[in-house]
């Protein structure tokens, strides 16, 4: 009867200890647990002249010393005009050209920055607004 009770028990606890440790993959937007936050910035004109291409400087920034890696989408909407351009981004701050805005009128420029996989890095965003006024003939 001892036998019977321990061999119970034990096939009781191996078989708890087998589904307790069974693992389901991890969720979360950063795959650890310190993901470090970051911060985007764009800048560009303020305003522009009809038929012209504007340039934009991209830079994203992180507490300390270390650079964020990844890659960075700006967005011009506006008039006529839904534009996306994707460029790489290793740390340094980085011109874009924009597309050239034929009409006038308030466009928004948006930049999204998205870390390279598996990497710490948060992704962040920042937007600004930019007018494009008429060429006087």
């Amino acid at each position: 009867m001892k036998k019977l009770i321990v061999g119970l028990l034990a096939s009781f606890l191996i078989a708890s200890g087998l589904v307790a440790f069974t693992g389901s993959p991890s969720t979360a937007a950063c795959p650890y647990t310190g993901c470090i936050a970051t911060s985007s910035s764009i800048t560009g004109p303020k305003s522009v002249k009809q038929n012209t291409a504007p340039k934009f400087k991209i830079n994203v920034r992180a507490n300390g010393n270390a650079r964020p890696r990844g890659s960075v989408k700006v967005t011009v909407k506006g008039p006529g005009v839904n534009n996306t351009r994707t460029t790489s981004f290793t740390g340094s701050p980085k011109s874009v050209k924009g597309p050239r805005l034929r009409k006038a009128g308030r466009y928004t420029v948006t930049m999204v920055f998205t870390p390279a996989k598996n990497s710490v890095w948060k992704g962040s965003r920042d937007s600004y607004k930019l007018k494009v006024v008429k060429r006087r003939r």
